[in-house]
């Protein structure tokens, strides 16, 4: 018994595409010609997107009232089923059928792939364009943000301390976001994977389930169904991987650029909280400053090298000195250098936990 479908070759279903694509090009420039008697090219124009999924839902309703035509279920059998063809399908001799149960597709099928195949691609681009001046003012009023990365001496601003991960990944991935493109994108795996496998044209159809078959009777010449372009496929496909490379490396690069960015802004939030805290701490501790007097002596240089002091030590007569500078005058004579109480170098208390009041 013969097969009851012969699988559609690629060349015929790529023609039957192009063949819709030109009749629904054909009411669009009608439907143009037509409005230009009532409005401005200008807004024509303006409306073309709209103008575009307009001509391809007319061309699907004429499709969807198109005469019946009479297919044979199986070969040799009198089982009849009435199929709506459109344009392309009955100038190739090629109709759709379910995959999985290699029955017609139903009306609510139809329905559903026109919807993902024209309106859904439609409102996602009507949705990217009203928010795309929303997100753009976004990206501007943040954008110094991601240039202008903060040290621990520049001074946190407020715009900074409202700084989320999600919100510094949007600010570093909106430059390169393209919503035409990542269509485009996902079009060319779904035609790499046709040309390889020969079954789906489309997304929806992929989607969906939905295969082209040949119309009974079919030709001795058309009955061994053979993959055409399958070469021409993996090339794509070896194109198309080597492009996911390159934006999954670029990324990468990206998101480690937004979190090191994301902690250094964190970073710098503690340090700056600490500050704070020490400020309020020494404002609020009086163990800190004892007298105006001891104020003053912090504040002096080093008696012996007349620098900053480093590393404070203290005599047994409590003069404070720098710990090097001490020492060696210890060495050269044991006595204090202002006092001159007699001191060891033994003697000497490096002041540890000590701060100096600037």
């Amino acid at each position: 018994m013969e097969r009851a479908h012969h699988f559609a070759y690629q060349t015929d279903i790529i023609l039957c595409y192009l063949k819709n694509q030109e009749y629904s090009d054909w009411v669009f420039n009608n439907l143009s010609q037509i409005l230009e008697w009532f409005i401005k090219y200008r807004t024509i124009l303006k409306y073309k997107d709209f103008l575009a999924f307009l001509s391809k839902f007319i061309y699907f309703l004429v499709a969807l009232k198109s005469t019946d035509l009479k297919i044979k279920r199986e070969f040799g059998s009198e089982n009849v089923s009435k199929e709506k063809l459109n344009l392309g399908e009955e100038y190739c001799g090629i109709y759709r059928v379910n995959s999985n149960q290699m029955s017609s597709i139903s009306f609510r099928t139809k329905i559903l792939a026109f919807i993902l195949s024209s309106f859904f691609p439609f409102l996602l681009k009507i949705i990217y364009k009203k928010l795309s001046p929303y997100l753009l003012n976004i990206y501007h009023s943040n954008q110094q943000l991601i240039t202008n990365n903060p040290s621990e001496g520049d001074i946190l601003s407020k715009n900074h301390k409202k700084l989320t991960f999600l919100k510094l990944l949007f600010l570093n991935f909106f430059p390169v976001l393209d919503f035409e493109k990542f269509i485009e994108f996902t079009s060319r795996i779904n035609k790499s994977l046709f040309l390889i496998y020969g079954d789906y044209y489309e997304i929806s159809t992929r989607i969906l389930k939905i295969i082209h078959v040949y119309l009974p009777p079919v030709s001795k010449a058309k009955q061994n169904f053979q993959i055409q372009f399958k070469r021409i496929g993996q090339i794509m496909m070896l194109q198309i991987l080597i492009t996911i490379s390159l934006c999954l490396f670029k990324i990468g690069r990206l998101s480690f650029k937004t979190l090191r960015l994301y902690f250094q802004i964190k970073k710098r939030a503690l340090f700056k909280k600490k500050q704070i805290l020490n400020s309020e701490d020494e404002k609020v501790n009086p163990q800190l400053i004892n007298s105006q007097e001891e104020n003053l002596i912090l504040q002096k240089e080093c008696s012996l090298c007349y620098n900053q002091m480093k590393y404070l030590s203290a005599t047994s007569c409590g003069h404070i000195f720098c710990w090097e500078c001490i020492i060696q005058a210890l060495e050269n004579k044991n006595e204090c250098p202002i006092c001159r109480k007699p001191t060891l170098p033994q003697q000497v208390v490096l002041l540890q936990n000590f701060q100096m009041i600037n």
